[in-house]
């Protein structure tokens, strides 16, 4: 019983640093919107469109997907900032001030898949280093 528990708590780790391991991709210094998105699964680009309540995308190309998801946040933008907790604005801020780029910390993983979710802000590896760009 003890070595089933164990095993499957070590799956579920295996696959938690599968996924986390995904969402960090090395960039250049494009910080266009569609080159942040395009570099996204389209499981990924589901989800964001998810957020924004999209409808008939499932059937759309990659491409197709990344074009209609950076219409619908470029439209609705407003919104989705006035929804922001003030903690969620205070490390948007954050990140802004420092030209969009903002070296991550563990501490900071749930406003950096906040925000990833939503296609505002996004996860990247440069240097060596991990950031949140926007």
């Amino acid at each position: 019983m003890d070595k089933d528990i164990t095993k499957k708590q070590e799956d579920i780790i295996k696959k938690d640093i599968k996924k986390e391991e995904k969402i960090w991709k090395d960039i250049d210094n494009n910080d266009s919107l569609e080159y942040h998105l395009d570099k996204m699964t389209k499981d990924e680009l589901i989800k964001i469109a998810n957020n924004y309540s999209i409808k008939g995308i499932t059937s759309l190309k990659k491409s197709q997907l990344v074009e209609k998801i950076v219409s619908v946040i470029v439209e609705n933008i407003d919104y989705a900032l006035d929804l922001l907790d003030l903690d969620a604005y205070v490390y948007l801020e954050e990140v802004i001030k420092l030209s969009g780029k903002k070296q991550f910390f563990s501490s900071e993983i749930i406003n950096a898949n906040y925000f990833r979710n939503r296609g505002i802000m996004f996860t990247s590896v440069s240097e060596g280093k991990l950031y949140a760009v926007i």
